[in-house]
């Protein structure tokens, strides 16, 4: 925390908006190390506003080494009439292919965009070892759990998701949970959330499972993923009260064989 205390900083979604980029843009450059970026706490990752104003050089040589831009420096050229023109023109074409694969599909609805992209899950293996501990330290914010991991995957317990060339998701489950499968640890890449890539682990971990029913658990201040839970038809089983302070563990269950009619 010394390289932030005092200094003006930007959260992850500030900063895609001041260099206008993506999220998954500012995320792939914190992974790389191109970026770098402060925790705090178990949730909020901050950004040095130095540090995201020195990724702006320019294309041609105007400005020395080490030196930023100012913001008339920075300053975007706005579209030529005939630029603009050819803009609506692709967006317009967009919209009637669109149109017309929909009334292909007779009107149904086109599958998540992680889908879309080519993506897959299947179990890791000894080489993806490395991506799935480093994804994990880079969301939790320590490699506390590598051995884990590393002991998950040689079990055959560990399944990733795939997606731009890289672990954009993994999932363990295992029958550990009194002897009943569970999955044990859910983590999607931060530039990747909210593209299906978690249901598909989950809709994986159901179609492996050796048994009637599945259970999970998340924490009751994890509601975005009890709204996932709950849209795939897991129920409440129960809580377990003293393991984070403050904060229960919610036990889910999905009985197979019947939620599947």
């Amino acid at each position: 925390m010394a390289g932030i205390v005092g200094e003006q900083s930007l959260s992850v979604t500030e900063a895609a908006s001041q260099l206008h980029v993506n999220k998954s843009t500012i995320w792939r450059w914190i992974d790389s190390g191109r970026l770098p970026a402060y925790r705090v706490g178990q949730r909020r990752v901050l950004l040095r506003k130095v540090d995201v104003e020195n990724l702006v050089v320019p294309a041609r040589g105007n400005v020395t080494k080490g030196e930023t831009m100012n913001s008339a420096q920075r300053t975007i050229r706005p579209f030529t009439a005939e630029e603009q023109e050819r803009a609506h023109l692709a967006v317009e074409q967009a919209r009637k292919l669109q149109a017309a694969q929909s009334r292909e599909r007779g009107g149904k609805p086109f599958s998540p965009s992680w889908e879309l992209l080519g993506q897959d899950v299947d179990r890791a293996g000894h080489s993806d070892a490395e991506a799935i501990c480093n994804l994990d330290a880079m969301v939790l914010g320590r490699s506390e759990r590598r051995d884990y991991l590393e002991a998950a995957v040689r079990a055959g317990h560990c399944w990733v998701a795939r997606g731009a060339g890289q672990v954009v998701g993994f999932v363990v489950f295992a029958p550990t949970f009194f002897s009943q499968w569970f999955i044990e640890l859910l983590i999607v890449h931060p530039g990747f959330r909210r593209q299906g890539v978690a249901t598909a682990l989950i809709v994986h971990c159901e179609a492996a499972c050796q048994a009637n029913k599945l259970f999970t658990s998340t924490n009751a201040s994890n509601t975005s993923m009890q709204r996932l839970l709950r849209k795939l038809k897991y129920r409440r089983s129960g809580r377990i009260d003293n393991l984070d302070e403050g904060d229960p563990e919610i036990i889910y269950v999905k009985r197979l064989q019947t939620d599947r009619q």
